[in-house]
Formats: structure tokens, C-alpha cells, sequence
């Protein structure tokens, strides 16, 4: 008898004594097990203050970069290729029969277009309303470019907000880096081909000679429109990036998942 009380008394004790020191038992023994968890992991996990000024530091550019490219992209599109007396520009190349002074500029009939031709490269230019849809697919080429940074600043901003909470592994996260992958993609293809095919639509447009056969013979040259091949015009190093940038994003995926798994685990 006396020994069981001794150990009543000790077994109560020690409840006691893990109640004052943890706060995680309470007075009938039972412990508060989702409470001490959700601490556990907070103190663990959550980032330094020095490392916190530094994540809404970080946020804070990022917006401004947003900001700026939005602002920037939006009035270098509406611009791409027009000058200050609202004619649109653009190059190709010059192919001339002779060689001399007596090599002219091409052709340009009846378009209220002029041409300036510096060894063989003949720069156009012609009024906008002439011209309109080269100027949009031009303007969808220098889109894109704004686009990655956009899209970038925002993937920036949602992993750094993620960071704070210390749950980086987020959905947002994922599509954010799948869509930088995608856009990357686009832009080492889709943006030379726009180029290209800006130019030669103008050229289309303004009925330039683009053969030897479409001027009179020894007097004027003409001009060869540009054409987009992949092998050669594609921007491989985003092509590149851009892959691997889908493959995080899938491997983003797995780990959020382990985050999930993992959360209760503490």
C-alpha cells in the first residue's frame, strides 16, 4: 500500500511539473497535442527578423519592377517601330545587280515610302496607316520580353510572401514557374518569327521588288525578305530555360506535396 501511494504521488508530480514547464499537459494528463505542434512548428520554422526585412525588402522592389515593366512594356509595344513623324520602319536586306554609284534604292511605287540603304541593309519606312499590321506583330514581339519580367516579379513576390509564412511549396509558386517555362518557350521562337514575319508582311504590303525580275534590268535592286528558320533564329538559351523551368515546376509539385505530408509530423 505504501508503495502504490508512493507512486501515485510520484506519477502526479511529475504531470504536474511537465504541465508548468511545457504548458502542452493538462491537469488530468491529457496532452494538447495540435496546440504544441502548431508552436513547435512556428518557432521552428519561422524565418529570423533579419531575414524578414529582408523577404518584404525583397517584395517591395519586385512590385516596382512590375510596375515599371507593365508601364514600360505596354509604351515600347504602342511605339515599337514607329519614329516621331508616325511612319513605320523596318529592315531587310538589299540584293543590287551592280556595284557603284550607279546602285539605286529599290522601287518603291506610289507608297509614300522611303528607303535608305547602308551596304546591304535597306531601312523603309512608310506611313502607320499603311501599315498597321506589321506594326502589331511587331508590337507582339516586344510584348513578350515584358512579359517574362512580369510575370518573373510576380513569381518573386508570391514565393517571397510564401517565405514569410515558411510554407514556400505553394500551388502559386508552381504556376508561376510554369508559366515563365512556357513564356520562355515562346520567346526563343515566337518573338524572331514575329520579327521576320513583321518585315515581310510590310514588304508584301508595299508591293517592294523582292527579285530581279520585278525591276528594270541594271538600274535598281531589290529587296529580300526576311525568313525565319528555327535551327538558326531560334533564341536557344531561352528554349533552354525554359524547359528547365518546366521541370521544376513539376518537381514543385511533388515537394508541395511532401510539404502536405510532412506538416503533421513534428
Amino acid at each position: 500500500m505504501a508503495g502504490d501511494a508512493h507512486e501515485s504521488t510520484t506519477t502526479h508530480t511529475r504531470r504536474i511539473s511537465m504541465n508548468s514547464t511545457t504548458g502542452a499537459i493538462d491537469a488530468s494528463g491529457a496532452p494538447d497535442t495540435a496546440e504544441a505542434a502548431d508552436a513547435i512548428r512556428a518557432s521552428a520554422s519561422a524565418p529570423p527578423p533579419a531575414a524578414r526585412t529582408g523577404l518584404i525588402l525583397l517584395i517591395v522592389v519586385a512590385a516596382l519592377v512590375v510596375a515599371g515593366s507593365v508601364f514600360y512594356g505596354l509604351w515600347l509595344s504602342f511605339a515599337a517601330g514607329v519614329d516621331k513623324s508616325g511612319h513605320f520602319g523596318f529592315e531587310a536586306s538589299y540584293a543590287a545587280p551592280m556595284i557603284g554609284d550607279e546602285v539605286d534604292a529599290p522601287v518603291l511605287p506610289g507608297t509614300g515610302s522611303e528607303a535608305l540603304i547602308d551596304y546591304s541593309t535597306v531601312t523603309v519606312s512608310a506611313p502607320l496607316e499603311q501599315l498597321r499590321e506589321p506594326q502589331l506583330l511587331l508590337a507582339l514581339a516586344t510584348a513578350i520580353p515584358f512579359l517574362i519580367v512580369i510575370v518573373g516579379g510576380l513569381g518573386v513576390i508570391a514565393l517571397a510572401w510564401r517565405l514569410l509564412g515558411s510554407k514556400p511549396f505553394s500551388g502559386a509558386a508552381r504556376g508561376v514557374l510554369a508559366a515563365l517555362g512556357v513564356l520562355a518557350i515562346l520567346n526563343s521562337a515566337l518573338v524572331p518569327w514575329l520579327e521576320a514575319r513583321s518585315s515581310a508582311r510590310a514588304i508584301e504590303i508595299l508591293a517592294l521588288p523582292t527579285d530581279g525580275t520585278m525591276v528594270p534590268s541594271n538600274q535598281h535592286g531589290w529587296v529580300v525578305a526576311p525568313h525565319f528558320g528555327f535551327l538558326q533564329d531560334a533564341y536557344w538559351p531561352y528554349l533552354t530555360l525554359g524547359v528547365l523551368l518546366m521541370l521544376v515546376a513539376i518537381l514543385w509539385r511533388k515537394a508541395a506535396r511532401l510539404q502536405q505530408e510532412t506538416e503533421g509530423l513534428v
